[in-house]
């Protein structure tokens, strides 16, 4: 069966993947890109011409008729009219080679398209996993703003009566200062993003407003994966197309070394005598095919080798990549314990209440706190991160 766009643009994260609302909303966000690029679009009118042009070229040659007309010399000898009808048959068009060959580079083209589709699916996956990063680094931001802001009246307050010192009001101001400065920056990384996303789904309405990643596990077996995946790599899948390509190459100049031959019918009118036949004509591939078929065959070797050497690539940067993603995962959770162990806000607040701290160990301990709670927004960003790339290779 044909494939269309349309079959084409559905993603599905591959591997072991969960189902939930949240991954529904981030994948029909990710069919909406891949149903809009202008690249994939183009280049899905580009491979519907390219399969219509492979597919042209696979009849007979075109019949031939001859006709002559020869005047008599001398006067006396009666002029002559001949005509020829004749058609040539070769046996690459006949055994359909010339079709097999066609349909197996659309097969090609059609992968290629694949390939295409696959690179714009992981650019929006990654690009998807960077703004969910930045929103929940604002959110991070406007919560520590928030706190600050608090902490600033309360500094007020006790600067004028005496509690504090200038110089710790002013580490107040300052520390406020470089969240806002930073949440700024967020911001602006946050709208070109957004921007990318839209121009990689054709500047169409990208109503996506989620906090959440995409809902991925890594498989529990990297073995078995690399089983069911190795096939689907795309330096697999190209080097199998261009394989198949050249054994098709070398069919076809087989049946090209075979003779040729043509039918026809031809006759010759002349004044009070006519004479009608059939013709047969062979044509002897002598040297027309000389040594394609050996470059046909030596095609196919470099493509079976070249798809080897993806293979192996492909399982070198996957297992890399897994052993990242563990490695970023186990972070990720030692990250959170420490930031569960350490939260001491309430400790903290009664330290300073009770006049046990100053106020410029209160305001180290606090950034502290904040600080530790980016680390695990960090750190989450980097294990997402490490999974888009995994599954980068797969997606659709």
């Amino acid at each position: 069966m044909d494939i269309t766009y349309k079959t084409l643009s559905v993603l599905t994260l591959l591997g072991a993947s969960c189902i939930s609302a949240a991954a529904d909303n981030y994948n029909a966000t990710l069919d909406k890109i891949i149903n809009n690029n202008p690249g994939l679009v183009a280049s899905f009118a580009a491979l519907d011409a390219e399969k219509a042009e492979n597919l042209t070229g696979l009849n007979l040659a075109n019949p031939e008729v001859g006709l002559s007309y020869q005047w008599g010399v001398p006067s006396d000898v009666p002029d002559k009219k001949t005509i020829d009808v004749s058609q040539e048959f070769d046996f690459a068009t006949l055994s359909g080679a010339k079709k097999r060959l066609a349909k197996v580079k659309n097969k090609g083209a059609e992968a290629a398209f694949r390939q295409s589709l696959r690179a714009v699916a992981a650019e929006a996956d990654a690009l998807m996993t960077d703004i969910v990063y930045q929103r929940r680094l604002a959110q991070h931001y406007d919560s520590a703003i928030n706190l600050m802001n608090r902490t600033l009246s309360a500094g007020k307050a006790a600067l004028e009566q005496g509690q504090i010192t200038i110089v710790d009001f002013n580490g107040i101001r300052m520390d406020l200062n470089a969240l806002e400065t930073d949440r700024q920056l967020n911001e602006i990384d946050y709208q070109n993003n957004l921007s990318s996303l839209a121009a990689l789904g054709g500047s169409t309405n990208i109503n996506w407003t989620s906090s959440d990643y995409a809902d991925y596990n890594l498989p529990a077996d990297f073995s078995q994966w690399l089983e069911e995946n190795r096939v689907k790599s795309d330096g697999v899948i190209q080097a199998r197309a261009e394989q198949n390509v050249a054994e098709g190459e070398i069919s076809l100049r087989k049946s090209e070394n075979l003779p040729t031959f043509s039918l026809g019918y031809t006759s010759e009118l002349v004044k009070d005598a006519n004479y009608h036949g059939v013709t047969l004509g062979i044509g002897l591939p002598l040297w027309a095919n000389a040594g394609r078929v050996k470059a046909a065959r030596a095609a196919a070797n470099a493509a079976q080798i070249a798809g080897e050497k993806a293979a192996l690539d492909f399982e070198l940067k996957q297992r890399a990549l897994y052993d990242k993603a563990l490695v970023t995962g186990r972070m990720l959770e030692n990250t959170r314990t420490m930031a569960r162990d350490c939260d001491i806000h309430r400790e903290l607040d009664k330290l300073f209440s009770s006049g046990q701290i100053s106020a410029h160990e209160y305001m180290a301990q606090l950034l502290s706190l904040l600080e530790l709670n980016k680390k695990v927004i960090e750190s989450e960003y980097a294990w997402q991160k490490a999974l888009a790339d995994f599954r980068a290779a797969t997606i659709r």
